[in-house]
């Protein structure tokens, strides 16, 4: 048993984003080492509990403001927790006052910061928390891991004597499972020709445009059904919907005559590593992106991925003008008629033993 100990904080349940799936897949590989202290969840667990992993439901519902939900967490957990690292997954400056409290009792943390949108809505926040985030970002107590450049150089913009930063991906591969696909998706892969997959954690807006591109996804496959009369695809939307956004999608679905073309969940996909190889293209239209599992993921089972260029993305992807239907349209048709069914196979660097490695820098 090793006397390295980690307890984590963030978004634990339900694993069907990116930061939640991230935490329960490092998790179970921190534990199987024995390494795992406590995982502290800032999603309510509602009644959930592993027998193997530790865990304890941080959520304080009743609480409005994120800010007060963290500090809570200090007094209760934080100062006696005595794990040897903390590793934080949330908003890196309303929890800046919860770092702070950390710091001064001499705990050791690491902080992930998955999504860009974090840093860049800087201007927004209480000028109070950005001013203490700037003065402890340097702090040799405190590892900053960014799951992309973009992040890095938020960053290094903020606070240019920043040393303790790493651009570690987020994706840990997941354990290979024979869980069948829902059925509707099994029924419908079997009807299409060729399928295109989408995921998207919400139906979430940024400056008023659709975050996920679902929209732009909808009406790029009317023009491919004009070459491709039998495609499919598949757009799963497991987390937080708005009615309206989903009334807008089926509508753009009846108007443009795609309703045998498309299928809408709105519930997990049972096993997703299996929908994305069984999936001739992978689609990742976003408007902003951290370093998403799926293209990830994607990528690990040969899949085509084409995503906007709206981040720096992994070698493999084909990218297309974010927002250009036009150019998206063009990649799409190009993908489907390519010779080769699978994409040329991309390795991926081993990020749980980067995080590790992290972990291990505090006794340096």
């Amino acid at each position: 048993m090793t006397n390295l100990k980690i307890s984590i904080k963030g978004t634990y349940l339900p694993a069907i984003g990116g930061i939640s799936t991230h935490l329960s897949r490092l998790a179970r590989k921190l534990n199987a080492e024995e390494i795992l202290h406590y995982v502290y969840s800032t999603n309510s667990l509602n009644g959930y509990h592993d027998e193997n992993i530790k865990l304890i439901d941080v959520s304080y519902i009743k609480l409005r403001y994120g800010v007060f939900k963290s500090l809570l967490w200090v007094f209760r957990h934080g100062i006696t927790d005595h794990s040897k690292c903390f590793h934080f997954h949330g908003h890196p400056i309303w929890e800046s006052p919860t770092l702070f409290l950390m710091l001064l009792f001499k705990k050791n943390i690491v902080y992930t910061i998955h999504d860009q949108m974090m840093l860049a809505e800087i201007d927004n926040l209480p000028k109070s928390l950005v001013l203490l985030f700037k003065n402890i970002i340097k702090n040799k107590c405190i590892y900053w891991i960014a799951v992309n450049v973009n992040i890095q150089e938020q960053l290094i913009k903020l606070e240019p004597n920043v040393k303790n930063i790493s651009v570690i991906p987020a994706f840990i591969p997941a354990i290979s499972t024979n869980e069948p696909l829902n059925h509707e998706i099994e029924i419908f892969l079997k009807s299409k020709s060729h399928t295109i997959s989408i995921y998207a954690h919400s139906t979430r807006l940024f400056e008023g445009k659709d975050l996920y591109g679902i929209d732009l996804a909808i009406k790029s496959l009317a023009k491919v059904r004009e070459t491709f009369p039998k495609v499919g695809l598949v757009i799963s939307i497991p987390g937080d919907i708005i009615d309206d956004q989903i009334n807008k999608y089926q509508k753009l679905i009846f108007n443009l005559q795609l309703t045998d073309n498309v299928l809408l969940m709105f519930q997990p996909v049972n096993n997703p590593m299996n929908l994305w190889k069984r999936s001739n293209i992978v689609l990742r239209p976003t408007l902003t992106d951290g370093d998403s599992l799926v293209v990830r993921e994607a990528l690990s089972q040969n899949t085509h991925l084409i995503a906007s260029d709206v981040v720096s993305r992994p070698e493999g992807t084909i990218l297309f003008k974010s927002e250009d239907i036009n150019d998206l349209y063009l990649k799409i048709v190009e993908t489907l008629n390519t010779n080769e069914s699978k994409a040329t196979n991309i390795s991926s660097p081993d990020n749980y033993e980067l995080i590790k490695s992290v972990y291990n820098s505090f006794d340096k």
